[in-house]
């Protein structure tokens, strides 16, 4: 699929003759295409048709997944988030109020990416407090002079330019949560859909996602909020941040690893060390049962990549 040549399966066009009826694949067909759709536009619909067919048919494992790598692929995002209130926690947008992150997605489309469920993040003085409206909420860009204090920004692996989000409500029309989408400074200006269209997009996802939320096995509702922890930034995010970032460590790893499985090995080596290290700093129970089956995942990566090599 390329901007020369939108690849549309899913539309047939007429012209004034109903024998011309236009397929893709048929003389004509992308010259007609273009008197009435925009190429991004015809790409992102062919897109958004292929991903809602893979989600209807997708496990609840895969769900979230296949829906954060879609959406952020179509929209040029580099945040996918789907986020659910916190029973225990402070009104949204009151301080010391927290979310969970259904599904966080994260990629720079640089080598900075990440996936994960159950993200409890801070929900005041942030973009995300002001969906206590219940309304589409757009910051089209400057997000970072808008929020300046936000908790959550120290630990963000890939910084903030524009945010858009709309509410997710059940099926009595109560808000249950939100979806949004966050762009950097560089994806920001490659941004090639309008906000409407974009708003369009997230729309036709709403109840499907909406759907995994109420019906799906979801989170437990009643996810630990360490208050004590409030200045912590985001928080798988927290425990990223109490592991230590890997930033300092690319500029070795990049001279050392001369492939990418000596890569990828080289990098759970120091993401183990790491793991060794918070364990010595932070003894807490909680902490300890979560860093030990980290360290239990890297070593079965570790030993699969071993019968590779």
């Amino acid at each position: 699929m390329t901007n020369d040549e939108p690849t549309r399966h899913s539309i047939c066009i007429s012209q004034s003759d109903p024998s011309l009826i236009r397929h893709q694949g048929d003389e004509g067909f992308h010259e007609i295409l273009r008197k009435h759709y925009a190429d991004a536009e015809s790409i992102a619909l062919e897109q958004l048709v292929q991903l809602k067919a893979r989600l209807r048919i997708a496990s609840e494992e895969d769900f979230w997944r296949i829906f954060s790598e879609g959406i952020s692929r179509i929209s040029g995002s580099q945040y996918v988030l789907t986020a659910q209130k916190l029973d225990d926690s402070p009104a949204v947008g009151l301080e010391g109020s927290c979310l969970t992150a259904l599904c966080w997605f994260y990629n720079d489309g640089h080598g900075i990416d990440g996936f994960a469920k159950g993200v409890n993040y801070h929900a005041y003085s942030c973009p995300c407090a002001e969906m206590r409206h219940g309304k589409a909420f757009l910051v089209p860009g400057r997000v970072n002079e808008l929020f300046p204090n936000n908790p959550n920004a120290p630990a963000l692996p890939i910084p903030m330019e524009a945010y858009f989000a709309i509410p997710l409500l059940d099926n009595k029309d109560h808000e249950i949560g939100h979806f949004a989408m966050v762009w950097s400074p560089e994806g920001l200006t490659n941004r090639k859909l309008s906000w409407g269209f974009m708003e369009s997009l997230m729309r036709s996802l709403e109840d499907m996602i909406a759907s995994h939320l109420t019906e799906g096995p979801g989170l437990s509702n009643k996810a630990e909020i360490v208050h004590e922890h409030q200045d912590d930034a985001i928080v798988p995010l927290r425990m990223l941040s109490e592991l230590r970032s890997l930033r300092p460590y690319a500029k070795s790893l990049s001279h050392e690893l001369r492939t990418p499985m000596q890569g990828i090995v080289g990098m759970l080596d120091v993401m183990y060390a790491n793991c060794q290290e918070a364990l010595e700093l932070d003894t807490s129970a909680k902490m300890e049962m979560l860093i030990e089956e980290l360290k239990s995942s890297i070593e079965t990566i570790q030993g699969k990549l071993t019968k590779i090599n």
